[in-house]
């Protein structure tokens, strides 16, 4: 069995690429702002 996306689904193509995008571009700042998050929530 093969599966596809249907041509609607593949019109989500542009979109997803632009977040795979942003979330390399910013994947340090996010790992930061994780561990900063998860430092905070251990004290409280």
């Amino acid at each position: 069995m093969t599966y596809a996306l249907t041509p609607l689904g593949a019109t989500l193509s542009p979109v997803l690429e632009g977040i795979r995008e942003w979330a390399e571009t910013n994947v340090a700042a996010i790992l930061t702002h994780r561990v900063s998050y998860e430092a905070r929530a251990l004290v409280s």
